[in-house]
């Protein structure tokens, strides 16, 4: 305190390391019991995490043989890198159900299917697009008058207009992003996989299109779409269709064809 400002200053090493060399009366009990409170989760009970901080600061001194004096003089750092180690773990355990609830093989207990019985109905469900197209093509067959966040050129709007020329097609929606009450997702390890396209075809199939430029068609996260995407469509009983579509994949078909190759 200067008067009645506060102000600080940045200590060099060397004054941080004479802090390390006072006596203070903390044990490794007493700081996992202070990175518990700093690191307490929701969904995680006390007992748990406190075991799981003490097994942290235990083994970085047992285990890597760093004094508990500097534990100590870094503490908040400490709690900030066990709070992001705790995230990981989380994020490995959904990952890990996912997959053996999903992509195990079928048991006699645990049997994964795609059922249509409480689908989203479209006609009982508000469109809240953001913003609306606004080219100068009409799009006929998209089940609202408006079609939401579609830019009016580019790769997507070439999609949109080949599935708006698509003799199968009854009609399509421009499925909105992040909007899990009114729009079409399918669950991935992380998060909601939500579809660019979801059309109703004449004969009642359901084809969902998610179109990817060439830049993203290798990554992790298109590889998890499209395994989820086919998964679903192989557990729908022939009345789900799904399409990763490109501008021409690695078979030399173009988007036309590809679509057309899983349509019929």
């Amino acid at each position: 305190m200067q008067g009645e400002q506060v102000v600080y200053k940045h200590l060099d090493q060397s004054r941080q390391l004479e802090i390390g060399a006072l006596k203070l009366n903390w044990t490794e009990l007493t700081l996992s019991c202070w990175l518990e409170k700093l690191c307490r989760q929701k969904d995680i009970t006390q007992p748990v995490l406190l075991e799981y901080c003490r097994k942290v600061v235990a083994s970085l001194v047992e285990q890597r043989n760093i004094p508990l004096h500097d534990l100590l003089r870094f503490k908040f750092q400490l709690a900030k890198v066990t709070a992001q180690k705790i995230t990981a773990c989380r994020q490995q355990a959904y990952t890990r159900g996912y997959q053996s609830l999903l992509f195990a093989p079928d048991t006699a207990d645990i049997s994964v299917e795609t059922s249509f019985a409480d689908g989203i109905s479209f006609d009982a469900l508000p469109y809240p697009a953001a913003w609306a197209y606004t080219g100068r093509y009409q799009f006929k067959k998209h089940f609202f008058g408006t079609v939401g966040e579609l830019k009016s050129e580019g790769e997507e709007f070439d999609c949109a207009q080949l599935l708006d020329h698509l003799p199968q097609v009854h009609f399509w929606i421009r499925n909105l992003s992040g909007r899990p009450k009114s729009s079409f997702w399918l669950p991935t390890s992380t998060d909601r996989f939500y579809p660019d396209f979801v059309a109703l075809l004449h004969d009642g199939r359901i084809l969902v299109v998610e179109y990817k430029g060439a830049d993203r068609v290798t990554t992790d996260d298109t590889k998890e779409k499209r395994n989820i995407g086919e998964f679903w469509a192989s557990k729908s009983g022939g009345k789900g269709l799904f399409v990763m579509g490109e501008k021409r994949n690695a078979q030399g078909l173009s988007l036309a064809e590809q679509i057309a190759r899983v349509v019929g």
